[in-house]
């Protein structure tokens, strides 16, 4: 099992055992008062397990830009991490994330080669998954959150015209 899919388990099983520690049967409401406290509970979890993975994705990052023959290959190690934030924000409503995260996946599947262009392109990915964490922008785009889409578009379009 991949560290990632470990960290999925992890935050799995701290839901279940909110759900398992529960009040039953202890008078009315004590249900309702439960399942609170586990909707409460997600957004913080999901921070902190958000928080993990652009640590993982950096850690990856390094690799890739440390290898020096197989630079091609280490492309995974960062797909893998920008996939699973990609479905974190899906799940949890970051969708300005989720929308990176997706972008970040598209350019790592079309890329055929991996210069001084798709390295500086792919950080700039991961950067801007950084600032948009960090004021925690979450729910529909603004028009902020569209400009920033807009001017990843353009990166995308550059890499893509360079590997043509």
């Amino acid at each position: 099992m991949s560290e990632i899919d470990a960290e999925k388990m992890d935050s799995t099983l701290n839901i279940q055992e909110k759900v398992n520690t529960g009040n039953k049967g202890e008078g009315e409401g004590s249900t309702a008062k439960n399942v609170n406290d586990i909707v409460i509970d997600l957004p913080e979890e999901f921070l902190d397990s958000f928080q993990k993975n652009m640590e993982l994705i950096d850690a990856a990052f390094k690799v890739l830009v440390s290898s020096v023959d197989d630079q091609f290959e280490q492309l995974d190690g960062v797909f893998q991490v920008a996939n699973n934030i990609k479905k974190q924000g899906e799940g949890y409503n970051f969708d300005l994330v989720a929308k990176i995260s997706d972008q970040l996946c598209r350019l790592l599947e079309k890329l055929n080669s991996c210069g001084d262009l798709e390295i500086r392109a792919i950080r700039v990915y991961i950067d801007s998954m950084k600032v948009v964490f960090s004021q925690q922008v979450e729910g529909k785009g603004t028009e902020a959150s569209n400009k920033i889409i807009a001017e990843l578009e353009k990166v995308f379009e550059k890499v893509m015209s360079k590997s043509s």
